[in-house]
C-alpha cells in the first residue's frame, strides 16, 4: 500500500492535480479580495396579477391604502448586485383570491430573480390587506320630521305626508347597511311661525344611519316632495241657561273638546276665532245636565273638520250641603261690650246650620264665620233679643249661607255697688278726767 502511494507521489498525474487545486485556491483567495461577497436591499414595484378578477364578481376595491412596494434584501458577489437592476426581481400578489365582500389577507410571493448569483435573504411586506365590497340596491324608509314651532299661534299639522313612502338607494353594501332611512326636516326650508297655509315643496332628504348620524354626505342629493295640510285650532263655545232646583247647584261646566281641528278656505279660516255650539239648560234640574251637538252642522260652507266630532257639553248638578255648629258664649264677638253692665245670655248655647258648595263646607270653621253679638246701640239696662251674626261667612264664603235666623237674649243689668266696710271703733280711748273708773 504503502508502495501505491509513493509511487502516485512520484508520478506526473499527482503534480498535475496539485497544480490544478492550488490554482484553484489561488484564484478563491484573490476573488474573495477583489469580488467580495455582498448584500443589497432593493425597493421592487409589486406586481397586482389578476386585477379585473374581483371586478367580474361585481366587488369593487374600498381599501384606503396599500403598500406598492416590496423591500427585498438579496446577496451576491459584489460584481453581480452593482449590475444587478430592480426589474430583474419579481414579487407579485394574486387579486384573484378575493372572492367575496370584506377584508381579505393575501400573501406577497416570494421574490424571484433571474441572474444567477443572487440570494434572496427577506422582504417585506409579507402579506397585503384588501378591503372589497358589493354595490347593492335597497329601499329607504322616508320618515318626516315635523316641528309645532314652525307653526303659526293657533295652528296644527292637519297631515304631513311624503309622495314616496321610501325611495330605491344604490351603493356600497356596507354602507347602505349602516343607514337607517332617509329624513326630511321641514325646518330646513320653512322658517319657525310662519306656516298657516297648506303648502307642496321639495325638500333635501337627509340619509340618517342606524346609531341617529346624519351620514348624508357619503351619498348622492336626493329631493322628496312634501304635502303639509294646515289646521287651524278652533275653541267650541256654549251657554249655560237656568237655575238648578233649589238647595241645588252647578258644581262642573265644560265643552270636550275644548277645540277642534278646521280645515278649508283660508280666509274663511283666518277670521274663524270660535264654534258656538248652542245653550245648555239646567232649569229646574237635580242631577247632572249634558247636550251632544254634531259639530260639523255648525261650521260654514268651505270649511271642514280634520276628525268628525261630536262635541257635548255638561254640567255637574250637586245638592248643597250642611254643616252644624254649637256657639256657646265664649265663641261670641261681643260688639260693643261695656264695663258698666252685667251681661246674662239666653241661652248659653245654640246649635247653628250653614249650606253651601261642598268644596266650602269642606273648609269652613266656627271660627272663620266670626260669630257676632252687636251691642252698639244697647247702652240701657233691660232685655234685649239680638240676632247674631256671622260676618266672616259673608266674606270669606260668598256661596255659603245661613239656614234660618237665630237670636239670643242678652238681659243687661247695672253692676252691684261694692259694699263699703263700717271703720273699726278706737281701742285705746282716754277717759274723761273726774270720772270714776
Amino acid at each position: 500500500m504503502k508502495d501505491k502511494i509513493k509511487s502516485f507521489i512520484d508520478s506526473k498525474t499527482f503534480y498535475i492535480i496539485l497544480s490544478i487545486v492550488l490554482a484553484i485556491c489561488a484564484w478563491l483567495l484573490v476573488l474573495s479580495y477583489t469580488n467580495p461577497m455582498k448584500s443589497r436591499t432593493m425597493e421592487i414595484q409589486i406586481d397586482f396579477l389578476n386585477s379585473d378578477a374581483p371586478a367580474n364578481l361585481d366587488l369593487q376595491d374600498q381599501t384606503v391604502t396599500y403598500p406598492k412596494i416590496a423591500t427585498v434584501t438579496v446577496s451576491g458577489r459584489q460584481d453581480v448586485l452593482n449590475n444587478l437592476a430592480a426589474s430583474e426581481l419579481e414579487v407579485t400578489v394574486d387579486l384573484s383570491e378575493i372572492t367575496k365582500a370584506g377584508t381579505t389577507k393575501l400573501k406577497v410571493s416570494k421574490p424571484t430573480c433571474e441572474r444567477l448569483g443572487v440570494t434572496i435573504n427577506d422582504y417585506y411586506p409579507k402579506t397585503i390587506e384588501f378591503t372589497y365590497d358589493t354595490v347593492v340596491r335597497k329601499n329607504l324608509e322616508v320618515r318626516i320630521k315635523q316641528d309645532n314651532s314652525l307653526l303659526k299661534e293657533g295652528y296644527a299639522f292637519a297631515s304631513v305626508t311624503s309622495t314616496l313612502s321610501s325611495i330605491p338607494v344604490s351603493g356600497l353594501a356596507s354602507l347602505l347597511d349602516s343607514c337607517s332611512h332617509v329624513e326630511v326636516n321641514l325646518a330646513d326650508s320653512i322658517e319657525p311661525g310662519t306656516l298657516d297655509a297648506n303648502k307642496t315643496a321639495a325638500f333635501l332628504a337627509r340619509f340618517i344611519s342606524t346609531t341617529g348620524e346624519d351620514i348624508t354626505h357619503r351619498f348622492n342629493t336626493e329631493q322628496i316632495t312634501v304635502n303639509i295640510q294646515i289646521a287651524k285650532k278652533v275653541n267650541l263655545t256654549y251657554t249655560l241657561s237656568g237655575k238648578p232646583a233649589a238647595d241645588y247647584y252647578v258644581s262642573k261646566e265644560g265643552v270636550s273638546p275644548a277645540y277642534v281641528l278646521v280645515v278649508g278656505n283660508y280666509d274663511a279660516l283666518k277670521s274663524l276665532d270660535s264654534i258656538p255650539l248652542g245653550n245648555l239648560s239646567v232649569e229646574g234640574k237635580t242631577g247632572n245636565a249634558e247636550l251632544s251637538v254634531d259639530v260639523a252642522t255648525k261650521l260654514q260652507p268651505g270649511l271642514s273638520l280634520v276628525t268628525k266630532t261630536t262635541a257635548k257639553i255638561t254640567a255637574e248638578i250637586k245638592a248643597l250641603q250642611t254643616k252644624t255648629f254649637t256657639v256657646n258664649a265664649e265663641d261670641i264677638n261681643w260688639a260693643g261690650k261695656s264695663d258698666q253692665f252685667n251681661y246674662t245670655l239666653t241661652p248659653e248655647s245654640l246649635t247653628v246650620t250653614v249650606k253651601g258648595k261642598e268644596t266650602d263646607i269642606s273648609k269652613l270653621t266656627l271660627a272663620s264665620m266670626e260669630p257676632t253679638l252687636d251691642l252698639q246701640d244697647k247702652d240701657a239696662t233691660g232685655t234685649y233679643n239680638i240676632v247674631l251674626k256671622f260676618p266672616g261667612l259673608a266674606k270669606n264664603f260668598k256661596d255659603c249661607e245661613l239656614v234660618g235666623e237665630y237670636v239670643l237674649t242678652v238681659e243687661i243689668a247695672n253692676k252691684e255697688d261694692e259694699p263699703v266696710s263700717p271703720s273699726p271703733l278706737p281701742t285705746n280711748l282716754d277717759e274723761p278726767e273726774g270720772q270714776d273708773a
